[in-house]
């Protein structure tokens, strides 16, 4: 989002305000649950549908009764016209007064051709992030939603990541070859992070085409200052569900402090060199710190972490660790540690939080506040869940402490609540 040149604005939607304080913090980093703003000659209305209060109410009822604006389009998380009767009853009424153009909501992983009601376009339209809900159908597919607005006219296209023919006239990769893709083909290079510098090191990065068709592929590196990789762009052709290890020189300056943000790369591949491009992908290089899993004699789980003195823990406590606003230490940080015995692999960490929000259990209990550790039995360094690699979150539910294992099987991601020894304080 940093790399964008347009505004854009948020919707607050159910994973955001679901724990306690969620919406206080939403509100503390990105602002208001709902607001309203002009551009050219239009009005957007956007709306909390977590908490359609009395307040908001008469709030929407001011804002539309102050606009001029010869287009209102209104945005909000769920589709409350399908299910809420008092949208229907109290809402709808106004914007159809108003004369509201479009009505969009997400929510739900699909895309829904519009609902015309008294003049009004009710849409959702979810397939810009998560996998499709159910089978890949007439509904269930990635999509995203173009909004041309020309004066009196208004223009709406959906538009799949498919939907497009090369101009050698190969149809694009299914949604689900794409994301196969996304997952498989754009790989990182790692460097030691115990490394001094300044330093010159050859660093490989594996490129792989899981498609049955050749591609042709374009890297360029994006680099902070006082870094160097060398070539700063190279072409490269991979034949059908094959990998190559393109290989790079990463130079790196005596000013520089050996941590994040680090270089990165962006791709595209092609049917055709020089042609237009059929996905794109992101990845770069990544530091590895040597961590040393020590042998143990058989640990009784019990939380008492006073038996693992002597064991160098693993310190999450900086800002390169963090992804988003942190406020230091005390706000959020950990640390881990682990051992092994010839039948288990020992795992403990002692987290610091300023809030502790976890409301979920089973297949939800990553929503709120758990501690993952993720396996990637193939070594194949994919960028998401993938065959060969296990995530197990722990997490002190409502219900107790418990352990749920995420894995992939046929393609599928599948998930259980495993039993595992557990203690979580």
């Amino acid at each position: 989002v940093r790399y964008l040149r347009m505004p854009y604005y948020l919707v607050v939607g159910n994973h955001d305000v679901q724990c306690r304080g969620g919406e206080r913090m939403f509100r503390e980093r990105f602002g208001p649950t709902y607001y309203s703003f002009d551009h050219g000659n239009s009005h957007f209305i956007v709306l909390n549908s977590e908490d359609m209060s009395e307040g908001q109410l008469e709030w929407l009822k001011e804002d539309l009764r102050d606009s001029s604006a010869e287009h209102i389009f209104l945005f909000l998380h769920r589709p409350l016209w399908e299910s809420d009767g008092d949208w229907n009853r109290m809402i709808h009424p106004l914007l159809a007064e108003k004369g509201v153009r479009i009505v969009f909501a997400g929510h739900n992983h699909k895309y829904k051709a519009p609902l015309v009601k008294d003049g009004i376009r009710y849409i959702v339209t979810g397939g810009g992030g998560s996998a499709p809900m159910g089978d890949v159908g007439d509904e269930n597919f990635y999509h995203w939603v173009l909004v041309k607005v020309r004066g009196e006219e208004l223009e709406l296209a959906v538009i799949r990541p498919e939907g497009i023919l090369s101009r050698g006239g190969m149809p694009l990769p299914s949604w689900k070859e794409l994301a196969l893709l996304q997952r498989r083909s754009f790989g990182p290079a790692f460097l030691d992070a115990s490394r001094e510098v300044p330093f010159a090191q050859e660093v490989s990065i594996r490129m792989r085409n899981p498609l049955g068709s050749p591609v042709h592929g374009s890297m360029e590196w994006f680099l902070p200052e006082g870094w160097e990789v060398l070539p700063r762009r190279m072409d490269y052709s991979l034949g059908p569900r094959s990998q190559e290890e393109l290989s790079f020189e990463v130079r790196v300056g005596k000013d520089v402090r050996f941590s994040y943000p680090l270089p990165w790369y962006e791709s595209t591949l092609s049917w055709s060199e020089g042609g237009e491009a059929i996905a794109t992908g992101r990845s770069g290089l990544r530091l590895r710190k040597r961590f040393v899993c020590r042998r143990a004699e058989k640990m009784e789980v019990d939380g008492d972490l006073s038996k693992w003195e002597g064991f160098e823990p693993l310190r999450l406590r900086w800002r390169e660790q963090v992804v988003g606003p942190w406020g230091g230490p005390d706000d959020l940080s950990a640390e881990v540690f682990l051992a092994w015995d010839e039948d288990h692999l020992h795992f403990a960490a002692k987290v610091r939080d300023d809030v502790f929000c976890q409301d979920f259990s089973g297949a939800g209990s990553w929503q709120g506040d758990s501690v993952q550790i993720s396996f990637d039995t193939l070594n194949d360094d994919s960028s998401e869940l993938d065959e060969g690699d296990y995530e197990y979150a722990f997490a002190l539910t409502p219900g107790g402490p418990e352990a749920f294992r995420l894995f992939v099987e046929g393609g599928s991601i599948k998930g259980e609540v495993e039993e595992v020894p557990l203690i979580v304080k």
